[in-house]
């Protein structure tokens, strides 16, 4: 939501993309956006270190950073 209160939509996803706040992640900071499902969908949720694992053995977690 912006400051004046009011909401703004800056991303939409299609089936089989990836969408989170990075920024947020990497800074283990609470993120300022509010996410909203249009469909059913599924959510994971990926802790800092299985993340860093990952990013260490798979090259295309590597790419996304």
């Amino acid at each position: 939501m912006l400051d004046n209160g009011k909401k703004s939509i800056i991303e939409f996803a299609f089936e089989d993309w990836w969408v989170g706040d990075l920024e947020s992640f990497l800074n283990r900071k609470p993120s300022a956006a509010f996410w909203q499902a249009l469909e059913d969908a599924e959510l994971m949720c990926i802790n800092r270190i299985d993340f860093e694992e990952m990013m260490a053995t798979s090259e295309v977690f590597k790419s996304l950073y």
